[in-house]
Formats: structure tokens, C-alpha cells, sequence
């Protein structure tokens, strides 16, 4: 499993167009092949700071997903948002047990 995880930073006033943006794509993204979670949230506490996390099934579909069309077009959408800084990291997971 591939787990996604991180920060995306815009301008606290273009958070609501951040959340337009994101309500496009996951559901195009949930619908792909190996997408097992994929989501954003709102930071309470940093408008226009959101958390980022995604789970796939292989490093395989996480590559087709950075590919697809509708995850270009999100980026283009951040572009013209004003994305500010972006740390985002993919983590290779051995083994899953409850916590």
C-alpha cells in the first residue's frame, strides 16, 4: 500500500475556491483504479491551509492517478488559485494494524 499525506497552502482567501477545486476531483480520483481513500480538510486553525491524504493499493496506481486528466486539471486549477507552498510526501507501507 501507498499512503499519501501532507500539506497544500493557498491564499486564506481563495479557500473557498481550493474547496471547489478538491469537490471536482475526488470523486474522479475515489473512482479510479487502486483509490482507496483520497481526501482533503480544512485546517480550523490556518485558513487556506489543507491536509492532504490518500491511500492506494500500489505505487502502479498512484503513478496512473498523477497522469490522469482530471488530477491535471486540478493542478491547473491550484495554479490559477495561487497555490502557495506544497509539502506532500508518498510513504510505502509494510503492514496495517489497528491502533
Amino acid at each position: 500500500m501507498v499512503v499519501v499525506a501532507g500539506t497544500i497552502c493557498v491564499d486564506p482567501d481563495a479557500h473557498a475556491r481550493f474547496l471547489a477545486a478538491a469537490a471536482a476531483v475526488v470523486p474522479l480520483t475515489l473512482a479510479e483504479a487502486g483509490c482507496r481513500e483520497y481526501a482533503f480538510w480544512a485546517d480550523p486553525g490556518a485558513p487556506g491551509r489543507f491536509l492532504v491524504f490518500e491511500e492506494w493499493d500500489s505505487e502502479a496506481d498512484l503513478e496512473a492517478h498523477l497522469k490522469a486528466p482530471h488530477l491535471r486539471a486540478f493542478q491547473a486549477a491550484l495554479a490559477q488559485i495561487g497555490l502557495r507552498e506544497a509539502g506532500v510526501r508518498r510513504y510505502l507501507v509494510e503492514a496495517v494494524r489497528p491502533l
